[in-house]
C-alpha cells in the first residue's frame, strides 16, 4: 500500500517520516483540508497524468470523520502512481470509520519518545548536519526547551549558523530557552497589550524571582514573529519555512496580533529588545527595572 496516515506528535519527526514517503521523482502536492472537499481530493489522487510520472498528495490537517467514509471506496482500488499522505492530528480508534478504513491504508503513529530515543535522534541529526555536539550539551539543550525535540532541533539550527561546535557556552551565549509555562502568561499580556493584566503578573515573576534574559528572549522571539507577518503578509506555512522552525502555530497567533502595532511601532520594539537584552548582559542593571523599562516602552 502507497498509502499513508500519518499521526505524529513531532513535526521534526513528521517531516522525517514524509522523507521516507516521498521519493526524488515525485510530484508533490501539497493540499490543506480545512480548504476542500473530500470530493476534491479523491479527484485529485483520480486523475491519471497524460505523461508516465508519479504523484504524491499530502493532506494536512485531515479529519477522520463520517464525510472521509468516501475515501473508502478510492482505497480499495486506488491509483498507483499515486502516494497519499493524510497528516491526522487526532482520531478515535472506537470510532467505526477508522475501523473500516485501517486495514486499506498504511497508519503510522508516534506519539511520543523515550529520553534516550531524542538523545538518539538529536545526535544523529547533528551528525548529518555535521554539527558537533556533546551528550551534556544535549542534555543541556533539552532541559532548556522543555524536552522539546522541535524547539531543540530549531535551536540547533540557529546555533550552527553562528559555530559547527556547540557547547554549553555557545548554548547560554547565543540560545534562546523557554520559560516556563506560567511565563508564557505575562509573555502574552505584554504582546496584546493587555494592561490590567500585566501588573499583577509582573509581580509574580519578580517575586518567584525568575529569570529575565530567557523571558526577552521570548519577547524577542513573538515580536520578530509579529513583524514578519506584517510586513510580508505571507502565510503561516511560509513563514514556518522561511524561520526554519517545525510549526505553523506561532505565525498564526502572531498574525492574529498585527492590527496592534504599526511597521514602525514593531521596529523600535525589536530596537529596545535587543537593547535590553545588551544591558542585562552586560551591566550591572537591576534586571527587572531593565525588564519594567521595556514594558513602559510597549504600553504607553
Amino acid at each position: 500500500m502507497k498509502n499513508y496516515i500519518l499521526n505524529i506528535y513531532s513535526n521534526y519527526l513528521l517531516e522525517e517520516e514524509i522523507n521516507k514517503i516521498v521519493s526524488k521523482e515525485d510530484n508533490i502536492i501539497n493540499l490543506n483540508y480545512d480548504d476542500l472537499k473530500i470530493d476534491d481530493l479523491i479527484l485529485e489522487c483520480s486523475y491519471y497524468s497524460l505523461i508516465d510520472t508519479s504523484k504524491c498528495v499530502i493532506v494536512k490537517n485531515f479529519k477522520l470523520n463520517e464525510e472521509a467514509r468516501k475515501l473508502i471506496n478510492y482505497l480499495e482500488n486506488p491509483n498507483k502512481d499515486v502516494k497519499l499522505v493524510l497528516i491526522c492530528n487526532n482520531y478515535d480508534k472506537r470510532n467505526k470509520i477508522y475501523k473500516d478504513i485501517k486495514d486499506k491504508i498504511n497508519i503510522v503513529e508516534i506519539k511520543g519518545l523515550k529520553p534516550n530515543e531524542i538523545i538518539n535522534k538529536i545526535n544523529n541529526y547533528c551528525k548529518e548536519k555535521k554539527i558537533k555536539i556533546g551528550y551534556n550539551d544535549i542534555n543541556y539543550l533539552l532541559d532548556k526547551n522543555q524536552n522539546d525535540l522541535d524547539l531543540v532541533v530549531s535551536e540547533i539550527n540557529k546555533l550552527s549558523i553562528i559555530s559547527n561546535n556547540i557547547t554549553i557556552d555557545t548554548i547560554n551565549t547565543y540560545g534562546s530557552f523557554i520559560p516556563n509555562d506560567d511565563s508564557f502568561e505575562l509573555c502574552d499580556a505584554i504582546v496584546e497589550k493587555k494592561t490590567k493584566e500585566i501588573s499583577p503578573l509582573l509581580n509574580e515573576f519578580i517575586e518567584a524571582r525568575k529569570e529575565v534574559i530567557p523571558f526577552v528572549a521570548l519577547l524577542a522571539m513573538q515580536y520578530r514573529y509579529i513583524y514578519a507577518c506584517k510586513i510580508t503578509n505571507k502565510s503561516p506555512d511560509y513563514l514556518m519555512k522561511l524561520f526554519n522552525v517545525y510549526s505553523d502555530y506561532p505565525f498564526v497567533k502572531a498574525k492574529g496580533r498585527t492590527s496592534k502595532y504599526s511597521n514602525q511601532e514593531l521596529k523600535e520594539i525589536l530596537i529596545n529588545l535587543a537593547k535590553a537584552d545588551l544591558d542585562l548582559k552586560s551591566t550591572d542593571k537591576d534586571k527587572y527595572n531593565i525588564l519594567k523599562t521595556f514594558i513602559s516602552s510597549v504600553i504607553v
